[in-house]
């Protein structure tokens, strides 16, 4: 379903300046088109070029945010300890190890061949410090619950599922970890490679 509106240069501003990704534009000789995600929708904001003070502002400082806010993919190693449960807590971040308001998008997880029929895996959206007043440690939302692995080297697809709100179309507050839970019931050490993107 679609929907369409006219809006003054001031509010497509604003639909600009308060969402988190602006995919990518085109270009032709009379329009713009801007593709931004809002929540989850996304807007294909067009603007016209009329050769005005507003064209002037957007060639000058709207234009250059173009490929800024993207897609941030980033690795973390750990291992996980034979025959106990293993946590892995991180925070999302942006090119600049800062701290970050993101959109999770998706991520996997690469292991060893040291996995054993038996081990599982969780992947938990976690307010560890009570950043949203809910408590610590208050548990936002599961990615993945109880996922059973095979024996052997294997990579596993972590995309949150739609019916979750806090699925990868919604925001995670700066200062949210995400936590992997590695339960191994092996006699080895696991290691493992969990990659995310995000939008920042």
């Amino acid at each position: 379903m679609f929907d369409y509106f006219n809006l003054t240069w001031t509010q497509a501003k604003d639909i600009i300046n308060n969402n988190s990704v602006l995919y990518f534009r085109k270009e032709d000789e009379s329009a713009y088109n801007i593709y931004i995600r809002e929540n989850e929708f996304i807007i294909d904001l067009c603007v016209i070029k009329k050769g005005t003070a507003d064209q002037t502002e957007y060639d000058n400082y709207y234009a250059a945010l173009e490929g800024t806010k993207d897609y941030y993919k980033k690795w973390h190693y750990f291992t996980a300890t034979a025959g106990t449960s293993t946590n892995l807590d991180f925070k999302l971040k942006n090119p600049a190890d800062q701290d970050c308001t993101c959109y999770l998008y998706r991520g996997h997880i690469k292991t060893d061949n040291n996995v054993v029929f038996g081990d599982t895996f969780d992947v938990i959206i976690i307010d560890i410090d009570d950043i949203l007043g809910y408590g610590p440690n208050f548990v936002l939302a599961n990615m993945i619950k109880g996922e059973p692995l095979l024996t052997g080297e294997q990579e596993i697809k972590l995309n949150p599922p739609s019916a979750d709100p806090w699925n990868s179309c919604k925001k995670i507050p700066q200062g949210i970890y995400i936590r992997c839970i590695y339960h191994s019931t092996g006699q080895n050490n696991v290691n493992l490679f969990i990659g995310t993107e995000h939008e920042y």
